[in-house]
């Protein structure tokens, strides 16, 4: 269930629900070259030593009074989700190439406010949405 509050106190966010297989994700080549190692090392490396330190903490003491176990096993199910997320961002990636928007760029720390979202909230409140600060 999307949304789902764990016994943790947590929201779990179903995967499948972040990229819609009808969406496109317009990427640049050099962004699908950047996560491509990035999902590769998250299935090898990231994975293995995580895996060896879960059997390290199961060898440690009892299953049931073992926080330490707990954690890797909360650790284990972000870095699955992460790989999820970025298997489906590449499952349905469209390359594109930068093109020059003669003066219409924008730059890191800069607010972007996108044309459909200023049109859906024009039409539901009449007002100009805020732009989100960080």
């Amino acid at each position: 269930m999307i949304g789902e509050v764990k016994p943790s106190g947590r929201k779990e966010t179903n995967v499948r629900s972040l990229t819609n297989t009808d969406e496109t994700l317009l990427i640049s080549a050099d962004g699908y070259a950047e996560r491509c190692p990035d999902l590769e090392e998250l299935r090898t490396e990231a994975r293995g030593a995580l895996a060896e330190r879960l059997r390290e903490a199961r060898r440690d003491g009892h299953l049931d009074d073992n926080p330490a176990l707990y954690d890797l096993f909360e650790e284990q199910a972000r870095l699955e989700r992460r790989i999820a997320l970025l298997e489906s961002q590449l499952a349905i990636a469209e390359i594109v190439q930068p093109t020059s928007s003669s003066g219409r760029s924008s730059r890191i720390s800069k607010t972007v406010v996108c044309r459909s979202t200023l049109r859906s909230a024009k039409r539901s409140s009449g007002t100009r949405p805020e732009p989100r600060s960080r």
